[in-house]
């Protein structure tokens, strides 16, 4: 089956979920095109994801809310959209936000009439599958900031629990001795934001596999073959 063939073929499939994000059509399309590279993947899958939306078996939408309050992505941002690297791999953007393929009622019709072909099985699993890659920018900004938070009001509670209940009287006595409140409680909450970071930092060094299924997709959809989709 020509590659092309496969890529459209998965498009659509991936689409009738009505659920699964944009990269799911590359990465169930790349284990069935032995030997494509990513990039060659995903010029094959781009390419032919346009010519599906130009005939309006296709449509891209975003799930800001809730599942059912789907929001279309206007044919004016498809091209941003498409040319953004950040939507064609896994985990790499917020539930809210990532690129959703969905099928129209024109495509359904031409998918059970057979026109869009018959599925290809597995052929290989990529050797760039392995490959590992750090949270962008922004998501490490943001995860960076919720420990440093989170840090701080542990340790601002620490105080209280230290100093207001008594736990340990001598304790108390020493630290509101030593560390009046307002001093105390500003140096155990740079502690937690210290803390916090330390936590962070460590936590943003764990890498995850590129081919991970995305966790908020409950439903795993299997091919003709019994082969789980991505």
């Amino acid at each position: 089956m020509a590659s092309s063939a496969v890529a459209r073929y998965e498009i659509v499939k991936n689409a009738a979920e009505r659920r699964r994000p944009l990269w799911a059509a590359s990465l169930s399309s790349a284990v069935r095109i032995e030997g494509a590279s990513r990039e060659e993947v995903r010029q094959l899958v781009e390419s032919e994801l346009q010519q599906l939306l130009a005939e309006g078996s296709v449509y891209l939408f975003r799930v800001p809310r809730f599942w059912g309050s789907e929001e279309p992505i206007l044919e004016k941002e498809v091209k941003e959209v498409l040319s953004e690297e950040k939507n064609w791999r896994p985990r790499s953007t917020s539930v809210a936000q990532v690129p959703r393929i969905g099928l129209t009622a024109r495509g359904s019709e031409k998918l059970r009439s057979g026109e869009f072909g018959v599925a290809a099985p597995v052929a290989w699993t990529p050797n760039w599958f392995v490959d590992e890659f750090r949270s962008p920018h922004d998501l490490e900004n943001t995860g960076h900031l919720l420990h440093a938070v989170a840090g701080a009001v542990l340790g601002i509670v620490a105080y209280g629990i230290l100093t207001g209940y008594g736990l340990v009287p001598p304790v108390a006595a020493a630290l509101q001795k030593v560390l009046p409140n307002g001093v105390g409680i500003l140096i155990f909450a740079f502690g937690g934001i210290a803390l916090g970071s330390a936590l962070w930092h460590i936590k943003s060094k764990e890498t995850a596999p590129e081919w991970v299924f995305d966790a908020n997709i409950p439903v795993r959809s299997k091919d003709d073959f019994g082969d789980t989709r991505f």
